[in-house]
């Protein structure tokens, strides 16, 4: 039997998730089939579902807007896995902030969501992304000098 893997292809990193699943079908002695999942149609045809990640707005709102949000919820509450990768686990989120204050007001969620996890989300939690930056830390201890750098 033959399964299919397929990786949500609306918006961010679904390219690299796919080249990552055909090097390791490569390595497999178990083949499985990927899929670009655009539609229904091919959302239905997966065994497993990646949603990857990007800008889980965008995601959200295109998938809405090719009317797949209820065809998602409706995969996820079937069983089958989903792996949710940075935005793919927003999406997957029960509930979403968007700040770093607690509230699932309506006002506050600007995004279609699918569901499927019992978490709440803080979007952004530690800033905006444009306010991300590389920082170089250094590590001192008695016998080890490390540099880090953190996102």
């Amino acid at each position: 039997m033959s399964v299919t893997i397929g990786v949500l292809a609306l918006q961010g990193d679904f390219t690299e998730n796919i080249q990552v699943l055909q090097r390791l079908n490569d390595r497999s002695a178990d083949k499985f089939k990927i899929l670009d999942v655009r539609d229904r149609d091919s959302l239905s045809a997966c065994d497993g579902l990646i949603i990857p990640g990007g800008e889980s707005t965008s995601i959200g709102v295109v998938a809405r807007d090719y009317g797949l949000i209820d065809a998602l919820q409706s995969y996820v509450a079937s069983g089958k896995p989903v792996w949710g990768i940075c935005a793919g686990l927003i999406l997957l989120s029960a509930k979403l902030t968007n700040s770093t204050t607690v509230s699932t007001t309506a006002a506050n969620m600007q995004q279609p969501l699918i569901g499927g996890l019992s978490v709440l989300t803080h979007r952004n939690y530690f800033g905006h992304q444009n306010k991300s930056a590389l920082r170089t830390i250094y590590i001192q201890h008695r016998n080890l000098q490390r540099t880090c750098t953190l996102s």
